[in-house]
């Protein structure tokens, strides 16, 4: 007897020194996982972020450059004009201050010396300054005259208070190219970071620009604390004739990601460690093994969302686990029917492609793993990950049976992370395209309603602009493949869309998911939605320093859309461009 104890307390000693070495590998394995997890999670919450943020940058780009293209507006209108005098000036630049609150005032400098100025109020000490004979001003004076090219400085500490940007931009007539003096501007810092929504963003996050007097990264830094480089900040590179600046963002809560994206994995794996020790524990009394067994399976399949299915060929019965009813939204008392031509897929791509798969399978005994959309019994569109085997008999297939996971959720993220992508692309094309930089919106409006078709998968787009009184819309532009025809509204008006006209004055953008149910824009349905078929609608004010000028409008047909957040200041980017 104490052989036989001595033996039995062998073997129990070599099971919990199996099962507890066993167990400390899990650990470590989960460990590992969880890493990995972390840092996908975090991965994914610096992109979201990323998308968040990438507006604010194009919101500050849009500003700098419309006000630039408004100065060299006024160089053409100077050089058309040379001998102008205080008075002609001041007809000149005044409009300009009606078109951005940015501008505090313009100099015109004939010769290098400052004889006119706009608003003269106030800045009469400034008449005749001599750039070349400031010691301060005569480097950025002279290599805006030798390079023709915009010299920016600053931000700078004005004498009279606050921070300003001032652009030299020198003035050529033609036709000999003669050099006729510079243009000095002054835009005022703090307005062009509240349009741009800085401050707002600042709110959040930790923001700082580099790349004083346009040096991009061999600039100081201007706004913000340069110690946000030790946080692994975001880098946005701005570009704008006459320098660069450096827009660094960092969350003021850090990177951690959300905790909803990395404690489920974390309590999957206490679970499953704890399930292991009870599983031993059950092992060593030797009851229930195969029930703990199948608990453990369940369990498993239910924090992994995978579930069974099996299709009988000869008998035509369908079976499905708990878990596959519960993707499905199925009763868990019932097995489904037989499906005819699928139905349980979403027509189209999805339905086509297990179509195929299955008939594969039943023929030549060939498995498949993809990813595909089925619709539940609550006709909501579900990503799921199919995997299915066959079973061969005589030759021949009598069954086909596999897996089901829900993936709705990564697969909607990367979907969305892949749209962002798109937009960001989008965006960065109009950047650099030469007919939206110069700000003339007949050479580009071409461009960017093809874009708006392109980056959000939409059969029509459309430009409107207001009339001088601002009550009515007149078409300005459009793409897509329904073409207007005599039929079609050419101008809305506001005694017939008054809520509409109202919300374009005081919304960025208008989201109409349902057209023909959505209150701004069911007056259009007779005359305009209805004949090209539109049922969804997203619109972007296009917005000006007097208020919207129209707006920019992205229509989807055949069915109704829910237009994303990203989708929604993709549009608004857009409309900053006009």
């Amino acid at each position: 007897m104490p052989l036989l104890h001595t033996h039995d307390h062998k073997q129990i000693y070599k099971f919990k020194l199996t099962f507890w070495c066993s167990l400390f590998f899990i650990l470590l394995i989960g460990l590992a996982i969880d890493q990995i997890s972390y840092n996908r999670a975090q991965a994914s919450h610096r992109l979201l972020i990323l998308s968040e943020v990438s507006s604010y940058k194009t919101q500050l780009e849009s500003t700098l450059v419309s006000n630039i293209q408004l100065v060299r507006g006024l160089a053409v209108a100077v050089a058309a004009e040379p001998n102008l005098d205080q008075h002609r000036f001041a007809q000149i630049a005044a409009p300009l201050f009606e078109t951005s609150s940015e501008l505090r005032n313009i100099g015109g400098a004939p010769d290098m010396v400052i004889r006119m100025t706009y608003p003269l109020a106030g800045n009469e000490k400034a008449i005749g300054l001599n750039f070349l004979e400031n010691k301060a001003q005569r480097a950025d004076a002279i290599r805006a005259r030798d390079n023709n090219e915009i010299v920016m400085a600053g931000p700078l500490t004005l004498v009279q208070g606050g921070e300003a940007l001032i652009a030299r931009v020198p003035v050529y007539l033609p036709p000999d190219k003669h050099f006729w003096g510079l243009l000095s501007v002054v835009l005022d810092i703090d307005k062009i970071y509240t349009k741009a929504g800085i401050y707002e963003l600042e709110e959040h996050y930790d923001v700082a620009i580099q790349g004083r007097n346009g040096l991009g990264s061999q600039g100081e830094f201007f706004h913000g604390d340069p110690k946000i480089l030790e946080h692994d900040p975001l880098s946005f590179s701005l570009t704008f004739q006459g320098g660069e600046w450096i827009i660094f963002v960092s969350p003021k809560a850090g990177w951690t990601p959300p905790s909803s994206a990395i404690w489920p994995l974390r309590l999957a794996i206490f679970t499953i460690c704890g399930l292991l020790i009870l599983a031993f524990l059950v092992f060593l009394k030797m009851l229930n093994r195969q029930l703990q067994n199948e608990k453990m399976l369940v369990t498993m399949s239910s924090l992994a969302k995978i579930g069974a299915w099996s299709f009988n060929l000869e008998t035509q019965q369908v079976y499905w686990s708990d878990m596959t009813k519960e993707i499905f939204k199925y009763p868990l008392d019932e097995q489904p029917s037989w499906p005819k031509n699928l139905a349980y897929f979403k027509a189209g791509e999805s339905r086509d492609t297990i179509k195929a798969l299955v008939e594969r399978a039943i023929k030549y005994g060939e498995s498949y793993e993809v990813e595909l959309e089925v619709i539940n019994a609550q006709n909501q569109s579900v990503w799921v990950l199919v995997h299915g085997e066959a079973e061969i008999r005589n030759g021949r297939c009598v069954r086909i049976f596999g897996s089901l996971q829900n993936i709705n959720t990564r697969k909607c993220i990367e979907l969305e992370n892949n749209k962002t992508a798109l937009h960001n692309e989008a965006l960065a094309s109009l950047t650099v395209n030469s007919a939206v930089l110069t700000g003339n919106l007949k050479q580009s409006k071409a461009i960017i309603t093809q874009s708006v078709c392109d980056a959000l998968n939409v059969e029509r787009a459309s430009i409107w602009l207001f009339n001088d009184s601002k009550d009515q819309l007149q078409l300005f532009a459009l793409h897509g493949q329904h073409a207007p025809d005599n039929t079609i509204l050419q101008t809305w008006q506001q005694s017939e869309l008054p809520h509409f006209f109202t919300a374009i004055n005081h919304q960025a953008v208008i989201c109409a998911p349902n057209t023909l149910s959505n209150e701004l824009t069911t007056p259009l349905t007779e005359h305009y939605l209805a004949p090209l078929e539109i049922q969804s609608m997203l619109s972007a004010s296009i917005p000006a320093g007097s208020g919207a000028i129209g707006i920019v409008c992205a229509e989807h047909c055949l069915h109704p859309r829910t237009w994303s957040r990203n989708e929604e200041s993709f549009l608004i980017a857009v409309a900053a461009f006009n």
